[in-house]
């Protein structure tokens, strides 16, 4: 079983802890295939997006608008909110930082 969200961190203690007592409804089944590790990444990265997009929404965003700009879209959150933006029929603008240069 794992646990994302919730508000596990934000408005609840012990996110960081090895062992934890929560509301079983709060767990999901490890979708096989995918790592614990995997699926807490994905599900860290995909709240804090969907979070994101819920405040975009709740003031007053709406589907279709755009464009929007999503920045570090090669990262966890940054790459979900890509996805969850265009999945509102958004045209995505994508920026990252460019790499340092480095001297020879």
């Amino acid at each position: 079983m794992v646990l994302s969200g919730w508000g596990t961190a934000e408005t609840h203690l012990g996110a960081w802890a090895e062992k934890s007592r929560v509301p079983g409804k709060w767990l999901i089944p490890l979708t096989k295939g995918l790592t614990a590790m995997q699926a807490v990444t994905l599900g860290t990265a995909g709240n804090a997006a969907a979070l994101c997009d819920l405040a975009l929404q709740n003031a007053g965003f709406e589907t279709g608008a755009g464009p929007i700009l999503v920045t570090g879209d090669a990262g966890g959150v940054g790459s979900v909110s890509f996805a969850l933006v265009e999945a509102l029929g958004c045209h995505v603008v994508a920026s990252r930082a460019a790499a340092p240069k480095t001297k020879s």
